[in-house]
């Protein structure tokens, strides 16, 4: 299944969650550029109060880690971590692609 057919089918199957646009923090002289998607996932997320964005499947073990630093009782910490505001998400990553003339030539 390609990427386009990978996204149409989770938003036919996830109709209510949010689509997040992942993309490389590069820095770029142009407003806007041409982007490949690379992954497609169906994800929840949570971002803390310094902006940093958590993937629940992808990061649990870290967020779990770093609030056992204020309580060392795992029952505490996975009933903290599932009050937190977990949104569900369609996270799609989205890489610089080539340019649009050697991507016609492909």
């Amino acid at each position: 299944m390609n990427k386009r057919e990978q996204l149409a089918k989770y938003l036919r199957d996830y109709p209510e969650h949010e689509i997040i646009m992942m993309y490389s923090n590069e820095a770029s002289d142009h407003p806007y550029t041409i982007g490949d998607i690379t992954k497609i996932l169906v994800e929840q997320i949570y971002s803390d109060e310094s902006g940093r964005v958590w993937l629940r499947n992808w990061d649990g073990e870290e967020l779990a880690e770093n609030m056992r630093d204020e309580s060392a009782d795992e029952k505490e910490i996975l009933n903290k971590m599932n009050k937190l505001p977990w949104k569900k998400a369609i996270l799609v990553y989205v890489d610089p692609a080539l340019s649009y003339e050697q991507e016609e030539k492909r």
